[in-house]
Parts: C-alpha cells; sequence; structure tokens
C-alpha cells in the first residue's frame, strides 16, 4: 500500500530588498515544463516528477512541452521556451546547476550526464517545495497557497559518485 501525506502549509521566501523571485500561486495558470525533444529518459523522468509533485502541492496541472531551443540535458519551468544563456556548470558526475530567475527556473547537468537533472529537481522539491520521501510507501508533499523562490543559481556536485537510497534492501537477500 502507498501512503501520500498531504498537509496544508503556506510557504513564503524572506526576500532579501532588490531580489526578485519565481512565484507559484495555488489556482493560476501554471508554467509550462520544457524539455528536449532528444533528451535522454531520465530528463522525461525527471520532467515527470515535476508535473506530478505541481499537481499535489499546488494543484497546478503543468504541461510537459518539448523545444530544440534548450540544452539536451536541461529542463525548464517557465512560460516560453527562449534560449538562455547558461551559468557556469558543474562537470562532476550527477551534478546539476540550478538557475532561478523572475520569469523561470532551469535545472542543467552537463553533458552526457543527464542524471543530474533528476537530482535537481529533487533538490528543489525538497528545499523549496518541502517534500519528503522516507520511505517508498510514505510520502509527504505539503499543499501550499504560494511559493517564492528566490532568484539565483544554486550548484551541486556530488562528493562520491554512486547515490543508492536502497543499498540495504538491494544487498539484503529475500
Amino acid at each position: 500500500m502507498r501512503w501520500c501525506v498531504a498537509v496544508p502549509l503556506v510557504i513564503l521566501a524572506q526576500l532579501a530588498p532588490g531580489l526578485q523571485a519565481f512565484r507559484f500561486d495555488r489556482g493560476e495558470e501554471p508554467p509550462a515544463i520544457w524539455i528536449h525533444p532528444e533528451c535522454e529518459p531520465v530528463v522525461k523522468y525527471a520532467a515527470s516528477e515535476l508535473a506530478f509533485h505541481l499537481k499535489e502541492s499546488l494543484a497546478q496541472e503543468c504541461s510537459i512541452r518539448q523545444s530544440d531551443l534548450l540544452e539536451v540535458a536541461e529542463l525548464r519551468i517557465a512560460g516560453d521556451a527562449v534560449r538562455l544563456t547558461a551559468p557556469e556548470l558543474q562537470t562532476a558526475v550527477d551534478s546539476y546547476t540550478l538557475q532561478i530567475r523572475p520569469d523561470s527556473i532551469s535545472v542543467y547537468a552537463a553533458s552526457g550526464n543527464e542524471r543530474g537533472v533528476l537530482y535537481g529537481v529533487y533538490a528543489l522539491l525538497e528545499d523549496d517545495f518541502r517534500c519528503r520521501w522516507y520511505t517508498p510507501e510514505l510520502t509527504v508533499i505539503p499543499e501550499v497557497e504560494h511559493l517564492e523562490i528566490a532568484e539565483g543559481v544554486r550548484q551541486y556536485a556530488p562528493p562520491v559518485q554512486w547515490r543508492e537510497v536502497f543499498y540495504y534492501e538491494a544487498a539484503e537477500p529475500v
């Protein structure tokens, strides 16, 4: 049996004066999730995970659209797909770069390392949406009315090459 706990919550980021933010509002026209037409399956999966969590958290049905204006290892939340200049990217295995602008959120990974896009989406969901995945059967997705994500660039390069949450289950014979 799978459990999903929805917790009503209002999350508003405290913004420094002069900083802008990407804003989500419950019930308003949602932005689209953009991916490259020739992206790897892991990027498509990241887009579907993001769409699912946006629906659960903000009651927004985000469509997943394709555009060749994006990089192959890029996912973007925006109204329109336009070519943006990517920040300097991390090159470590499974690293990601989040670029938050007032009109879009972009998740980048180094070319040939598309798993970083999925990890960037999960970081966004965990850090900003406060989603939690305690077990495969128990997920917490807070319901929010408004969410503002402060403008900026976030980067992460994992200190180890392989990540596996359920390593014990994989090693334990049944």
